[in-house]
C-alpha cells in the first residue's frame, strides 16, 4: 500500500497514528536478529582430529553470528560463517537452534589447509562510523551548470547542482562553515532518537512542505526523493519530479537557476530563494524556519502560438526591506531542432517570497518579440540587484548599458556598459560593477573580451577602472560556443576590498552537443583542465585583479584529485577493496562517455591519503583476488594484472588480444579471458563482475537480440563484438545479456548459467559459486507494486539452477499465456515487465536504482548502483529511498541496517580528520546518508559507502556488540561424534 503523505506537521501525528498507517510488511524486509547478544555459553573449541576442529556454544536469543579462523595478529584466514539464527540459519548452524556445534575443516577461503591459531565467534553485528574519505566541500559538482551565489554578513552562500543539489555556506575567505542542504537532521528529540514510525520525521520536522512516504518495509516514514534519479529534495528545479512527473526532467539539472539571500530578522535565520522552474524556501540554519518549502511557479509561459519553452530566471536580487524579490534573465529555449538559439524575455518581474502569488511583471513585456532600446524596454536583460535605497539595476546586455530604474519602476538613469551580463551594486558605496563575456543570444555579434568593470555611483558613474577575465574554455564569439552559461562571477561587499567570487567555468564542454557531433575525441571532450574550473577569490589591487583563494589548491591538498571530467560522472563513484591490504579504490568515469576509468584511485583508510593509479587501458569495472591481483573488465575481455608492477598475470586458457580496452584502446595482451557476447550496450555500461575467494569469475556479458536497448544517438567510440555466443531460447526468455562463470584457470565452467536474466547492476560469486545478481527489476509482493521508490531485486542463484521468465511481448519467442506461470509474478523487470524467478534462492527488493526501471525512471540507465558480497557472503546492498544500506546473510535474512537520513555535518565520527569541524551527533551507528548508491567491503574491518547526495565518501568500522576468541593450542582432542558438518 502507497500513501503519500503531503506536508505534515507534527500536530497531526496523533491522528496518522490513530488511522494506523502502516502497510502490512512482507517478510523479507523484516529485520531477522533478536537483539540480544550473549552467550548462555561460551565458545568450547576441541579437536576432532589432525585437521577438523569442532566449535560448540550457545546464545541467550536468535542474534546474528560469525565464526572466523585467524592467525596470531587477527588476520582471518577464515571466514567460516555469518548468519541469523533461527529457522533460516545459514549452514552450517543448525536451525531452530541456540545451542550450535559446527566444524572447521581446516581449510582457508581459498580451499587450502592452514594452521589457524584463533577461533573467533562474534554475536551482533555493530557498525560505527569511522572517518571520512575523499571529500572537500570546495570540490565542484557537475560540468555545464554553473554555480550561484549570495552573500550575506555572515559569509557566501554557495548553490551547486548536475542531477544532486548542494547549498554550502562559506565564510568570506573561502573557509567552508556548514551544509544548508541537503537538509540537517536534528535527532535531539525524544521521537527522533527512537525507532518510531515517525522518528526521521522528527528529525526534519523543521522543513515544512516535506511529502512523506510510508515504506511497507517497516511502516515508516521517509520523505519522498525527487527527480529521474531520486537524488534531491528540493522540488523548484528541472531535476525534480514524482510519479509520471519524474519520468522526463533533465537528468543534469538542477534545483535553482537563480538565488536570493533575504536579510535576517533578530533572533531569526536567513531566508534564501532558490528560483528554478518554482520557488523553494530554505533558511540558513538548514530549516525552512516555519515557511512551507515549496512556493509558487516562477517561469514564464511561452505566449499563444509562440514555440518555444518557458522562460527560466537568471538572476533575482532583493530589495533592502526585503519586501520583494526581483527576477530577470528569463531565458527561453527553441525546441531541439530549432536553429534559432535561445533568448530572454525582456522583462523584469517581482514577488514576494512568502505566500503563493506568484512573480508579477514589473518593468518590460513578457513577449519574447517586443524587446527593444527604448527608455521602457530591454534586450536580453541578463541579470539584477539592488541599492540601498531600492533602486534596481538591470543588465540590458544587447543594448549595452544597465538601466537604473526607481522602487516604482522609472528609470532614473541608463549607464552605458558594453555587454554587462553581471551587475552588482556596493551597498555603502553605491559603487556599480559589471561583468562582461561573450554569451549567445539572438542578436549578438562579432568578438568581445572578457572583461570586469568598476564604475562610480549612479549619480557619476565614470570608470575606476577594468579588468581582463581569465575564463576557462573562453570563446570570444558565437562560433562553437559551448561554454558561455558555465562561467559565474559574484561580489562579497561584506569585505574590504570586496571580493570577487569567480567560476572561470568548467573543464568540459556539454554533453549534449558531443552527442549531437558524435564526436568524443579529446578536443571536444575537454577544453582546459578542471583545475582552471574551481572557484577563485579575487580582489582589486595594484591595478589588476590578485586571487586571494583558489579552491583548485585546496581540493588538490585534501583529496588529490582535482581533474575528473565531472565529479563523478553520472553519479558513479564505485567502490572496491583489495582483501590482501584492505585498501580502497575508487573507480570515476574519465574516459569514453564517462562510463569507464583510465586512471584508478587508491585510498588508504587508515590515514585518507590518496594516491591516483594509472591502469594499462581504460576499463569498464574492476575486481580483486585474494591474492591481491586486479582485474580489469571490458566489454571484450576480463584481464589480470598484479597491480604493484601492472605486468599482466595470463590465464592458462586465455587468447590474445589487440586493443582491449572499453575504448579501443591499450595494447596487445597475452592471455585474457575473450567474453562472449556483443560488446557494449547502448548505454555504455555493462551489468558487473565479480571474482571469489576460490579465484572463480563470473561476468554478465551483453548479448542482446532487441533492438530497444540501442541508443541510435549515442556516440561514436571504437566499439568491437566478443566473441560469437547463442544461447539456448524458450519462450519468454529476454535476450540481453547472458552470465557466465570461468575458473580461475580462465576454463569456463557455467555457460549461460542464469537464462534469461537481463539488466543487472553487480554481480558477485561465493567461495561455492552461488551467484548474487542486482537484477534492474521492481520486486513485486503477491504480485503488486508496493514499494514506492526505485528500486532495484537481489537475487540469488546456485549456478545453471535458476531460470528467468518475462512477459514482454517484444521478445523474440513471446510468452503464450498456456506457457505463463500460474502465480504472480516476481519482478517488474527492464526489458521483460512481468518477470517469473524460477529456482532463485531467494530475493530482496527496495534495493538499489537503476534507470531503466520500468514504470519509475525508464530514461537512462547510466545512473545505478553497485552492492558488495563479503567473505562471509553477506550482501551490503543500498536502500536510497530509506538513506540506509541493509545487510543480509548468505541465506537472505535481513541482519541489520546500518546508517540514517543526514547531511555531511551529521554524524560523529571515530576520526575527525577529512570530514567537517563541527559534526552534529545523531547517535547510533552516527552513518549520516542521503543517497548511497555504492558500497564496498573489507570483511570484519571496514564498510565504505559513496554517499552521492553528500559528495563523500564514508569509512564504517566494522565490530560486534559481544565476541569471544579461543586459542587452537589449548584446545583439547576429542573423540565423540559431532552431528554438524561444514
Amino acid at each position: 500500500m502507497r500513501r503519500v503523505l503531503a506536508c505534515i506537521l507534527l500536530g497531526m501525528l496523533p491522528s496518522l497514528l490513530a488511522l494506523q498507517v502502516c502497510a502490512a510488511e512482507a517478510d523479507e524486509f523484516k529485520i531477522k536478529r533478536e537483539q540480544v547478544f550473549e552467550f548462555a555459553q561460551k565458545p568450547v573449541v576441541s579437536r576432532l582430529n589432525e585437521k577438523d576442529v569442532s566449535i560448540e556454544f550457545e546464545t541467550v536469543g536468535f542474534c546474528d553470528v560469525t565464526v572466523a579462523v585467524e592467525d596470531a595478529g587477527g588476520k582471518i584466514l577464515r571466514h567460516f560463517v555469518s548468519g541469523v539464527l533461527g529457522p533460516n540459519a545459514p549452514e552450517p548452524f543448525q536451525k531452530n537452534s541456540k545451542k550450535q556445534r559446527i566444524v572447521w575443516d581446516g581449510k582457508d577461503d581459498r580451499g587450502e589447509y592452514v594452521n589457524g591459531e584463533v577461533i573467533r565467534v562474534s554475536l551482533g553485528l555493530k557498525p560505527q562510523f569511522e572517518r571520512t574519505l575523499f571529500w572537500s566541500p570546495k570540490k565542484r559538482i557537475a560540468p555545464g551548470i554553473r554555480p550561484i551565489f549570495a552573500a550575506g554578513p555572515e559569509g557566501m552562500y554557495a548553490f551547486e547542482g548536475g542531477g544532486v543539489d548542494h547549498l554550502r555556506l562559506f565564510d568570506h575567505q573561502g573557509n567552508y562553515v556548514r551544509t544548508v542542504y541537503p537538509f540537517p537532521a536534528d535527532y535531539s528529540s525524544a521521537d527522533a532518537k527512537s525507532n518510531s514510525a515517525t522518528s526521521l520525521q522528527s528529525a526534519l520536522s523543521k522543513v515544512v512542505g516535506l511529502k512523506w512516504l510510508e515504506l511497507p518495509q517497516d511502516g515508516k516514514l521517509y520523505p519522498e526523493w525527487q527527480g529521474l534519479m531520486f537524488s534531491t529534495l528540493l522540488t523548484s528545479g528541472d531535476d525534480a519530479g514524482t510519479g509520471t512527473g519524474r519520468i522526463n526532467p533533465t537528468k543534469y539539472g538542477a534545483a535553482a537557476s537563480a538565488m536570493a539571500l533575504l536579510p535576517a530578522e533578530a533572533g531569526k535565520p536567513s531566508h534564501i530563494a532558490l528560483i528554478k522552474r518554482s520557488l523553494n524556501r530554505v533558511a540558513s540554519d538548514g530549516t525552512t524556519d516555519g515557511l512551507s518549502l515549496q512556493g509558487p511557479k516562477t517561469t514564464v509561459e511561452p505566449a499563444a502560438g509562440v514555440n518555444h519553452n518557458e522562460g527560466i530566471p537568471q538572476s533575482a536580487a532583493v530589495s533592502p526591506d526585503g519586501k520583494w524579490i526581483y527576477l530577470s534573465g528569463f531565458r527561453y529555449g527553441w525546441p531541439y531542432g530549432d536553429s534559432r538559439p535561445a533568448g530572454f524575455i525582456p522583462a523584469v518581474l517581482r514577488m514576494s517570497y512568502e505566500g503563493d502569488k506568484g512573480p508579477e511583471l514589473w518593468a518590460g513585456s513578457l513577449q519574447y518579440d517586443k524587446g527593444g532600446a527604448g527608455e521602457n524596454q530591454f534586450s536580453s536583460p541578463m541579470s539584477i540587484a539592488c541599492d540601498s535605497q531600492g533602486r534596481v539595476y538591470v543588465a540590458d546586455y544587447d543594448n549595452d548599458r544597465i538601466q537604473v530604474l526607481s522602487p516604482d519602476g522609472k528609470l532614473v538613469k541608463s549607464v552605458p556598459a558594453v555587454k554587462p551580463l553581471r551587475v552588482f551594486v556596493h551597498p555603502k558605496t553605491g559603487h556599480i560593477y559589471f561583468a562582461s563575456w561573450f554569451y549567445v543570444t539572438p542578436r549578438i555579434q562579432g568578438k568581445l573580451a572578457a572583461t570586469f568593470t568598476h564604475l562610480g555611483p549612479v549619480d557619476d558613474p565614470k570608470t575606476v577602472a577594468t579588468y581582463p577575465l581569465t575564463l576557462s574554455g573562453y570563446a570570444d564569439q558565437a562560433f562553437m560556443n559551448r561554454t558561455y552559461d558555465t562561467h559565474e562571477i559574484a561580489m562579497d561587499f561584506n569585505t574590504e576590498p570586496p571580493t570577487i567570487w569567480l567560476v572561470p567555468g568548467t573543464g568540459d564542454s556539454t554533453e549534449k552537443v558531443m552527442q549531437q557531433r558524435r564526436d568524443y575525441s579529446k578536443g571536444q571532450w575537454q577544453f582546459e583542465g578542471w583545475a582552471k574550473s574551481f572557484y577563485q577569490l579575487l580582489v582589486e589591487k595594484n591595478g589588476k585583479l590578485e586571487e586571494k583563494v583558489n579552491f583548485a589548491k585546496d581540493v588538490g591538498e585534501a583529496i588529490t584529485r582535482i581533474t575528473p571530467p565531472q565529479c563523478p560522472a553520472h553519479g558513479r563513484q564505485r567502490l572496491y577493496v583489495n582483501p590482501k591490504d584492505g585498501m580502497l579504490y575508487v573507480m570515476e568515469g574519465d574516459g569514453g562517455v564517462g562510463k569507464s576509468t583510465r586512471e584508478l584511485l587508491r585510498i588508504d583508510p587508515a590515514t585518507g591519503k590518496c594516491t591516483p593509479m594509472t591502469l594499462p587501458f581504460s576499463t569498464e569495472e574492476i575486481a580483486f583476488d585474494l591474492e591481491g591481483l586486479i582485474y580489469l573488465r571490458t566489454d571484450v575481455v576480463v584481464a589480470r594484472y598484479d597491480p604493484t608492477t601492472m605486468r599482466e598475470v595470463p590465464w592458462d586458457y586465455g587468447d590474445e588480444m589487440t586493443n582491449p580496452g572499453f575504448d579501443g584502446d591499450a595494447h596487445a595482451t597475452l592471455a585474457v579471458i575473450p567474453l562472449p557476447g556483443a560488446g557494449k550496450p547502448g548505454q555504455f555500461h555493462l551489468g558487473g563482475f565479480g571474482v571469489s575467494p576460490r579465484g572463480n569469475i563470473v561476468v554478465s556479458c551483453f548479448n542482446i537480440k532487441d533492438t530497444r536497448a540501442l541508443d541510435p544517438n549515442a556516440p561514436r567510440i571504437i566499439s568491437q563484438a566478443g566473441k560469437a555466443y547463442e544461447p539456448s531460447n524458450f519462450p519468454g526468455r529476454v535476450r540481453y545479456a547472458e552470465v557466465h562463470v570461468w575458473d580461475k584457470h580462465g576454463k569456463p565452467i557455467y555457460q549461460d548459467a542464469v537464462p534469461g536474466l537481463s539488466l543487472t547492476d553487480g554481480m558477485n560469486l561465493d567461495r561455492d559459486d552461488n551467484i548474487y545478481a542486482l537484477a534492474a527489476g521492481r520486486r513485486l509482493i503477491d504480485g503488486k507494486d508496493t514499494l514506492p521508490v526505485c528500486s532495484e531485486t537481489l537475487m540469488k542463484f546456485k549456478p545453471k539452477v535458476g531460470k528467468v521468465i518475462s512477459h514482454s511481448k517484444e521478445l523474440p519467442i513471446p510468452l503464450s499465456p498456456e506457457m505463463t506461470p500460474k502465480r504472480p509474478a516476481d519482478v517488474d523487470m527492464a526489458f521483460g515487465e512481468n518477470t517469473w524467478v524460477e529456482g532463485a534462492e531467494w530475493m530482496y527488493g527496495g534495493v538499489g536504482r537503476d534507470g531503466f526501471i520500468p514504470h519509475w525512471a525508464p530514461n537512462c540507465s547510466c545512473w545505478n548502483s553497485r552492492g558488495a558480497l563479503d567473505l562471509y557472503a553477506r550482501s551490503f546492498v543500498t536502500e536510497l529511498g530509506r538513506s540506509t544500506v541493509a545487510v543480509l546473510d548468505t541465506n537472505g535474512s535481513l541482519i541489520m541496517r546500518i546508517g540514517r537520513y543526514g547531511n555531511v555535518d551529521c554524524g560523529t565520527p571515530l576520526i575527525a580528520e577529512g570530514g567537517p569541524g563541527a559534526p552534529r551527533a545523531m547517535g547510533g551507528d552516527e552513518v549520516a546518508l542521503a543517497a548511497p548508491c555504492y558500497v564496498a567491503t573489507h570483511s570484519d574491518r571496514r564498510l565504505f559507502i559513496a554517499d552521492y547526495a553528500n559528495y563523500r565518501i564514508l569509512s564504517v568500522k566494522l565490530g560486534y556488540a559481544t565476541e569471544e576468541k579461543v586459542v587452537l593450542k589449548d584446545a583439547p582432542v576429542r573423540t565423540s561424534a559431532v552431528t554438524a558438518k561444514p
